[in-house]
């Protein structure tokens, strides 16, 4: 009898988890368990690559984006929900039109640190707007 590995979170081509923090990479693993105990596949579409909002939160690993255009339109909202309470308050999980977002958003004194990197983090010649 041979055993069948399952494997839980899938990155689609071209996605980068380098530099990825441990809150988002945390965040990853729990949408990715949910969206499958609802049956789906779980694919992080983005990490640290790509063009993104100027003072986006994944230009420093702490955002991450899963696939939903593969879940019927009426079960991403309960599975966002059942995701972000998953996650707690510091986290924010936005339902945008193909993927979830999520980001580690703390709120209280790491939220005041997070937008001092926002700041400097626009400042950066390589962040395209």
């Amino acid at each position: 009898q041979g055993s069948v590995m399952v494997t839980l979170l899938t990155l689609a081509p071209g996605v980068s988890i380098r530099g990825i923090r441990a809150e988002i990479l945390h965040a990853l693993w729990v949408a990715a368990a949910i969206i499958v105990s609802e049956g789906f596949e779980a694919v992080c579409t983005s990490g640290t690559e790509g063009t993104h909002s100027v003072g986006s939160l994944h230009y420093v690993g702490l955002a991450g984006d899963m696939r939903t255009r593969h879940i019927p339109v009426e079960r991403r909202k309960f599975i966002r929900d059942k995701i972000a309470a998953a996650l707690g308050s510091d986290y924010d999980v936005v339902l945008e039109q193909t993927h979830l977002h999520l980001e580690f958003q703390p709120k209280g004194p790491l939220n005041k640190l997070l937008r001092v990197v926002r700041k400097k983090l626009t400042k950066k010649s390589h962040v395209k707007v």
